[in-house]
């Protein structure tokens, strides 16, 4: 799960990752709201349903706030 870009693992930049196996979809998912950079976005599909968070790795700074706020689907990886 974890990649790197050729860079070596001391400078490789941590960044948010969302395994969708474990994403349960909530409407109430923080992670949009919490995510100060705009990284992670979920887009709606209709009234009721939204897709499971997405994080653009290009925006996130890796500083792990989502992570905390998640029930469980976010974590860290290298960039």
């Amino acid at each position: 799960m974890f990649q790197t870009a050729g860079v070596s693992d001391e400078m490789a930049k941590k960044v948010a990752y969302i395994d969708p196996d474990q994403c349960d979809n909530s409407p109430m998912c923080p992670l949009p709201d919490v995510c100060k950079q705009g990284a992670i976005t979920r887009r709606k599909i209709n009234v009721f349903l939204m897709e499971k968070p997405v994080v653009d790795p290009e925006k996130c700074v890796g500083c792990g706030v989502c992570v905390e706020d998640c029930t469980g689907a976010a974590g860290m990886v290298e960039g």
